[in-house]
This record gives structure tokens, sequence and C-alpha cells, in this order.
């Protein structure tokens, strides 16, 4: 699982010159910082060469601080809302008002899924 993972983010890594053309026209240019697409991919591709080179752990921190940077602030009582709506759940299952499945179900039937696609 891991290596399928692994190796579709590897394609869609070497697909980006392609991706960025479609996006963005043949030429690369037009920030509105007046600087070309083209030129920001370079320093774009040099860090992310060098990420790769960084051991697993490391990279999955990088990679959560991208996230976590493109994400936003955090909410202030999304906490506090995830909290309420887990200990609501828990008692719903421990009364036995909800119903759940096995994992190795719901990972075939997602499997299936994206095979049908």
């Amino acid at each position: 699982m891991f290596f399928s993972f692994r190796c579709n983010l590897r394609k869609i890594a070497t697909e980006r010159k392609e991706n960025r053309d479609y996006l963005f026209g043949e030429n690369g240019h037009g920030s509105s910082f007046g600087v070309s697409w083209e030129a920001m991919s370079i320093a774009t591709d040099r860090i992310l060469d060098e990420a790769l080179q960084l051991p697993v752990a490391e990279r999955a921190r990088v990679a959560a601080e991208l996230i976590a940077s493109i994400d936003g602030p955090p909410d202030p009582g999304a906490e506090q809302a995830w909290a309420v709506e887990v200990e609501r759940r828990a008692r719903r299952s421990l009364v036995g008002e909800s119903t759940s499945d096995d994992w190795g179900v719901v990972r075939q039937r997602i499997s299936d899924k994206l095979r049908n696609r």
C-alpha cells in the first residue's frame, strides 16, 4: 500500500511541468509579482529535490508544516467541537445506536469504487 502511494506521488512529481503548462500556458509566465512561473518552479524543484533526500521522519515534518501553512490559522472552536462529536459518537456506539463496518470491508469498498472510476 505505502509503495503504491509512493509510486503515485513520484508519478505526480514527474508530471509537474506538464501540469504547470496546462494550468498556466506553455510559456509559464503570468505571476502578479512579476516573476515567471518557470523561474519559481526552478526554485521549487530545487527545494523539492533537497527535501526528498531527507529521512522519512523529516520529510513527514516538512510535509505537515507545508500543509499547515496552506490550511490557515486554526479554528479556535474546532478542538472543542471535535471533543463533543467524539463523545457523542462514543455514547451512540456504546448504547448500540450506531453501527460500524470492519476496516477490511470498508477498505475493499473504497478500493472497488476507485477501481471503477
